[in-house]
């Protein structure tokens, strides 16, 4: 799989926001996301980053070397004047293709002058967003050769695509010429994509992101059964069933559904409230759907039942061929070399106590051996762990709400509101702008109350001088996002400098450090010593991050008691924090996947100070 580097120059972290009619009202995050999943379509690994620093880019491009195929750079307002990105750039063997978002040709003189492009094998400009992945397309394409100087005599005005062939199209004899758009030509923006909607300014689809296969998760299942000697699962978690079936818009928060999983079968059972939807989602798919008017219990009891109470009273001491221990052989898919040992019936130990004592009864009352029950500790949530590229993608579309809001949320708040206010805008926002609800109830927290991790925001005013603790998440596509960012109400003190300083190196080095094979407790205690180094030990007292899905907390933990190393698809926050108690709070919150090779973060939100 070739790697590509997507790199964005100065300003574009206010693309959104920064004119619109020119740029378009889609955010660097959705534009990241727009390559990242084009890239992902063409088989290709794609890293995004951005800086308003020079020497930070200088730094990227170095780095570049050996790690990647190839880079989609656009260099923002270093285009016109960098000589040291032209160098970096014409220093390593790695092909540079230079996007501009707008067409520079029909803007002011000096955006028509790239200093960048000479050291660059293509340039694309004036296709909006697209234009970063028609770049992408002409590096996997083995585009190798680099423009030269005086590249822009060699081309006809206004072309679209400079390098390589370009983009072509035909001419009115059907020969093949570049791509070009006529002077006065309304140049695509994000907004020309369909994923930017109106009201949308995460860009989220009109529909979710491709659901993953139910067939492979319920494999994982079963082998993770079949492992520890389980004949058959039930299911009774929400979230794990939703995981589970893959479904989409089927399930709310009522706990109304089983689902049975054994070697050969997987069968739902629902009530008349949600059938019809069920039934549509698991059209041609693994899943069966039953909606009989009986409880949980009866309808596993049912499905496993077995020999008669006659026949078990008989003093038989073998069950009646093709039966295992109750459950039809037909059902589990084989038949056990000791047909009479009672089959094993894994259960969830989230299952309330009067669930449980209902499904014992049930099961003793049946026709046939009674199973043991088998009781399980997140099972199926050690399976969730991994999370699959389709479920990336989902995660990515709920950050990308967040980011936004945060976006609205700084220009919104001043001095004087009510941590309540604040958090009624935030909520309302994600709402309207792509969310399908919250990962979980937002927290803002005002000066001393920032001390108090999880504060409850209430009537508490915005004060001169202090900070807030924004921790907030979009639920978009069935999946959570959650970051945390601190904000300044003017000018800060030293101390808040020193504090703030604290908890964003930390959030740096553990993010720098995070790849295969690092564990949860490695990743917490480097976060406290760091912490510690700032003169701040001892002050964080929750662990550093946990996993996210479908539920805001899931496996793996950063936490000083996970010994357990970190593998590809774990998806965890890094949320290091400072509480003074009476003074004031912070914390630094991102969340993203571990990769082959480190940490890719979701969030897109700046690290630097935000004062109002």
């Amino acid at each position: 799989m070739k790697r590509i580097l997507v790199l964005n120059g100065p300003n574009l972290d206010m693309l959104g926001v920064r004119e619109p009619g020119v740029y378009g009202s889609g955010t660097l995050a959705d534009l990241e996301r727009l390559v990242t999943e084009h890239g992902e379509r063409r088989g290709a690994a794609v890293a995004c980053f951005q800086s308003n620093s020079e020497g930070e880019l200088v730094e990227a491009v170095h780095a570049a070397r050996g790690a990647y195929d190839g880079i989609v750079y656009n260099p923002g307002a270093h285009t016109h004047y960098s000589y040291a990105l032209r160098d970096a750039v014409g220093g390593i063997d790695v092909p540079c293709a230079e996007v501009h978002i707008s067409d520079v040709d029909a803007r002011e003189p000096f955006r028509r002058v790239s200093v960048i492009a000479p050291a660059c094998v293509a340039q694309v400009k004036g296709r909006g967003f697209q234009g970063y992945c028609d770049a992408l397309d002409l590096l996997l394409e083995g585009v190798s050769e680099r423009l030269g100087e005086g590249y822009e005599q060699r081309y006809p005005a206004g072309q679209v695509i400079v390098g390589g062939r370009g983009l072509l199209q035909e001419d009115e004899e059907g020969e093949a010429v570049p791509l070009t758009l006529p002077a006065g030509t309304a140049q695509p923006s994000a907004a020309d994509h369909p994923q930017a909607l109106t009201g949308n300014p995460a860009g989220l689809p009109p529909q979710p992101p491709a659901q993953g296969d139910a067939g492979p998760r319920l494999d994982r299942l079963r082998a993770a059964c079949a492992d520890d000697g389980i004949d058959a699962f039930l299911v009774r978690d929400t979230s794990n069933i939703a995981w589970l079936t893959a479904f989409d818009g089927v399930f709310d928060d009522e706990s109304a559904h089983a689902l049975l999983v054994t070697p050969s079968a997987a069968v739902l059972h629902t009530d008349s409230r949600y059938v019809d939807s069920a039934r549509a989602a698991a059209s041609d798919g693994p899943i069966a759907v039953d909606d009989a008017r009986k409880t949980h219990a009866k309808f596993v009891a049912d499905a496993l039942e077995g020999p008669s109470n006659a026949e078990r009273s008989s003093g038989a001491d073998a069950a009646p061929e093709g039966v295992r221990g109750g459950i039809p052989a037909s059902t589990l898919g084989s038949t056990p070399a000791n047909p009479a040992q009672p089959a094993v019936l894994g259960i969830e130990d989230s299952l309330s106590l009067g669930e449980f004592r209902a499904l014992e009864a049930t099961l003793a009352e049946a026709p046939g051996s009674a199973p043991i029950l088998r009781e399980t500790s997140r099972f199926v949530l050690g399976l969730r762990a991994v999370k699959e590229p389709t479920e990336v993608v989902r995660l990515r579309a709920a950050q990308a709400v967040t980011d936004a809001a945060f976006a609205h949320i700084v220009a919104f708040m001043r001095p004087g509101m009510t941590e309540r206010e604040v958090q009624i805008e935030l909520e309302d926002f994600m709402r309207r702008h792509g969310a399908e609800g919250l990962a979980f109830p937002s927290i803002v927290a005002a000066g001393p109350n920032g001390a108090s991790p999880h504060a409850i925001p209430g009537a508490t005013r915005l004060e001169a001088g202090q900070c807030v603790v924004l921790d907030f998440g979009a639920r978009a596509c069935g999946y959570c996002s959650d970051m945390t960012r601190t904000v300044f109400l003017g000018e800060p003190d030293e101390r808040l400098r020193a504090a703030y300083e604290a908890i964003r190196q930390a959030n740096e080095q553990v993010e720098a450090a995070l790849r295969p094979g690092v564990t949860g407790k490695d990743m917490h205690e480097l976060a406290e010593r760091v912490l510690a180094d700032h003169g701040f030990a001892g002050k964080m007292g929750h662990s550093l991050g946990h996993g996210v899905g479908i539920d805001i907390h899931e496996e793996p933990n950063l936490s000083p008691r996970n010994p357990h190393p970190l593998v590809p698809g774990n998806v965890v926050t890094v949320e290091p924090g400072v509480y003074l108690s009476g003074e004031f709070g912070m914390r630094l919150e991102d969340f993203g996947v571990i990769t082959r090779d480190g940490f890719a973060v979701f969030t897109q939100s700046t690290h630097d100070m935000v004062i109002i």
